[in-house]
């Protein structure tokens, strides 16, 4: 006999969807997603079969399928933080972008780690890769000019979406894009350290490559640590930054506080906000203020003029 779900009492919040604007920017974000992560699989294919010994390479490689995990995590928390809440979500699935988030930042902490410690090895026990030559059209052609071409195709297109990544997060509030877009600009970069590494192999300046190759393992790190505090921040509900700027206030935070004082009902005694992902929640604490409809109207002139905000109560000191 099967057991019977039971719901708790409690009332989900109200559900907002997104402005037209809003899901029209939400849509250029998806299709900059889905083709950063074709053009990641066509890269992380060539850079396998390119890769050979180079220490340098095969780090970049490392990044490049990390570099995977950002895209992913934007679609997927995209897709769950639409669903309605629920009474046992009472408060909606917002923050799934924010798991999404975490997740990415666990990935690159982790693997970098890993990638250092390998990359420390090698240039310690003093590894000498070697680079051989290849057939190609019945021309003998060595190795390394093949991977210079394969690190040259994976760094152009990605300047290119990064930048465009770039600006859509500031318009959406959105820090899983920013972060994305931050990894192909590591990317592209580490395209250029790697180059540097496979160019020393070949004038047979081994340590070259593996201090390439811990050059770019440490910024794996880098990245990780600064998208893992970000995240962790937000699930904490740390107040609302800037997005891709963590130690900068948002501007929104002032802005709410003008806006209540421009009814002048009275004084602002209490203002807290927390980030939901894409969105800001709160309350703000008004004194002299004890009229139910002024109030209501207060939180309706806040929702209509700042989007973002969603949820947000104001109650009487």
């Amino acid at each position: 006999m099967s057991k019977q779900k039971q719901q708790p009492a409690l009332t989900p919040i109200s559900y907002h969807p997104r402005s037209q604007e809003h899901q029209e920017l939400i849509e250029q974000a998806r299709r900059l997603e889905m083709l950063s992560i074709g053009f990641m699989i066509s890269v992380v294919t060539l850079m396998y079969l390119a890769s050979g010994n180079s220490q340098s390479m095969k780090t970049a490689l490392l990044e490049d399928v990390l570099s995977l995990i950002p895209p992913a995590a934007f679609l997927l928390g995209h897709r769950w933080s639409q669903k309605k809440p629920t009474p046992w979500f009472c408060f909606g699935f917002q923050r799934t972008v924010l798991i999404a988030y975490l997740t990415a930042a666990v990935a690159l902490l982790g693997l970098g780690s890993f990638a250092v410690i390998d990359s420390a090895i090698n240039l310690l026990t003093a590894h000498k890769p070697t680079l051989g030559s290849m057939v190609f059209q019945g021309q003998v052609v060595w190795q390394g000019w093949v991977m210079l071409v394969v690190l040259l195709y994976s760094a152009i297109p990605l300047v290119i979406l990064g930048h465009k990544k770039s600006k859509l997060a500031k318009k959406l509030g959105d820090d899983v894009l920013m972060a994305d877009a931050a990894t192909n600009k590591a990317d592209w970069m580490t395209g250029l350290a790697a180059a540097v590494g496979v160019i020393g192999l070949g004038f047979g300046i081994w340590w070259l490559d593996s201090v390439m190759a811990l050059l770019i393992a440490l910024d794996i790190v880098r990245d990780g640590t600064v998208y893992l505090k970000n995240a962790v921040g937000k699930l904490m509900d740390r107040a609302p930054s800037v997005v891709g700027d963590f130690d900068k206030p948002h501007p929104l935070i002032g802005k709410i506080r003008e806006k209540i004082l421009q009814f002048g009902k009275g004084d602002l005694c209490e203002l807290r906000v927390r980030s939901l992902g894409r969105y800001v929640t709160g309350q703000a604490v008004v004194a002299g203020v004890s009229d139910f409809e002024e109030i209501k109207a207060m939180e309706e002139a806040l929702h209509e003029e700042f989007p973002e905000l969603i949820n947000f109560v104001v109650t009487a000191c």
